[in-house]
């Protein structure tokens, strides 16, 4: 066994790789375009044909991304809500299955992914009434009624 004495490492870090590292760990903001891009390439990938459109929310000051498929079905809607952390694209592996035999809603929730990123109220409650009304506008706006 070599005495610890006798080993020696050494390390050299240029100027260059110090910055390169630090640019590996930089957060990478993501663009309205950018997310346009990667949903469509995703999108591509799919059977069915979906659409999205922006769904206008209190009054007009907001916008809630959803994206839709077969909507001539009769049968019972299905609206896809994602958590936190989330957005459209943690369905796309069963988005056709989904829509092979109903209509598909999938929402960006407000504040997430292609939806209006709108200022909540500092109080919890209010904050809460303004997102639920934000998602009930939206349900609306795309037709689902409480029939």
């Amino acid at each position: 066994m070599p005495d610890i004495n006798e080993v020696s490492i050494s390390f050299h870090f240029s100027h260059f790789s110090k910055i390169d590292s630090l640019r590996r760990l930089a957060w990478n903001i993501t663009g309205p375009k950018q997310l346009e891009r990667a949903e469509k390439k995703m999108f591509e990938t799919l059977k069915s044909h979906f659409g999205g459109r922006y769904v206008p929310v209190l009054n007009n000051t907001h916008q809630i991304w959803t994206v839709y498929s077969n909507l001539t079905s009769d049968n019972i809607p299905i609206v896809l809500v994602h958590g936190f952390g989330g957005g459209i694209g943690l369905w796309s592996l069963t988005l056709d299955q989904l829509a092979s035999d109903r209509p598909v809603y999938a929402i960006d929730l407000p504040g997430f992914a292609r939806s209006s990123r709108p200022v909540f109220s500092l109080d919890s409650i209010e904050a809460e009434k303004q997102f639920i009304d934000m998602l009930e506008e939206g349900r609306k706006g795309i037709g689902l009624n409480n029939e």
